[in-house]
């Protein structure tokens, strides 16, 4: 069974419900679903197979890997992307539902950092292409699931690091461009450039490197969104794991029963927990 553990069955059971949560409060006509690239997108989409009133739901995913489980669980309608798909997708309304490295009491996220044991051959492989389907959902909920160790006062807590996907042979300026849009003196000296297998670089489905880079999101108190829009401004950085301009909608923490907070509501007009509260 790919459901194992205490956690993973916490993270089952709170996608069957953020399923009935999206159809109760008025998405019925949302025949997509957009999942992230990590365990917790792979448990999630287990859930849906899993859910007679939802498996016919058409799946969007960003990564080889994500796409090769989602039809192993025996969903039909999976559709593969890259970047010169997403314009194909923007006039879709749907749902995406993702884990995350660390959400803070904002609701802001960071992606992509501190995968152990070879993690990155599996999930995580593009950011930026994540980043653009939370950006593209439109009328439909974004929604996270993360483990009550996930939720944080600040981002970077315990050395979480900041993922920048940059242009390849661009390391000096990019680092030189980091330090001083972070203000942080010396930082890049700290950077640390992910390895990949052996001695190669990792490299994203863009074909792009990764630093590591120190973070400490309390430094930046209100201003994480235009960080994170400065950073991206660049012309040499693709994307960065911090999602604050774009944020989830709905947060839900679960624990070995699935959601803590059976209340939890989401998106636009509908009034959602405060996440403190939680």
């Amino acid at each position: 069974m790919y459901v194992r553990g205490k956690t993973d069955k916490g993270i089952y059971a709170a996608s069957r419900k953020a399923f009935y949560e999206i159809d109760k409060i008025g998405f019925t006509d949302i025949g997509h679903i957009a999942f992230g690239n990590s365990r917790t997108s792979m448990i999630s989409m287990k859930a849906l197979a899993d859910d007679e009133s939802q498996r016919n739901k058409t799946v969007i995913v960003s990564d080889d890997y994500t796409y090769k489980k989602a039809k192993e669980f025996g969903l039909k309608n999976v559709e593969l992307i890259d970047e010169d798909m997403l314009d194909d997708i923007k006039n879709i309304d749907f749902a995406y539902i993702s884990g995350a490295g660390q959400v803070d009491l904002d609701r802001y996220m960071l992606k992509g950092g501190m995968l152990k044991n070879g993690a990155d051959k599996l999930y995580g492989t593009s950011v930026k292409l994540e980043k653009e389907l939370t950006r593209k959902t439109g009328r439909g909920p974004f929604i996270a699931l993360i483990d009550e160790n996930n939720l944080k006062s600040y981002l970077g807590h315990d050395n979480y690091p900041l993922r920048i996907e940059f242009e390849p042979g661009k390391d000096k300026i990019v680092k030189e461009f980091i330090e001083h849009t972070m203000h942080v003196p010396k930082l890049a000296k700290k950077l640390a450039k992910r390895k990949g297998r052996g001695s190669q670089f990792f490299e994203t489905k863009g074909g792009m490197h990764v630093f590591d880079v120190p973070f400490n999101g309390s430094m930046y108190e209100n201003s994480l969104p235009l960080l994170e829009h400065e950073l991206e401004g660049f012309e040499y950085i693709g994307a960065t794991g911090l999602f604050a301009l774009r944020k989830p909608d709905s947060v839900k923490i679960v624990g070995t029963e699935g959601l803590r907070n059976q209340n939890s509501m989401l998106y636009n007009d509908l009034i959602s927990d405060p996440i403190s509260e939680i």
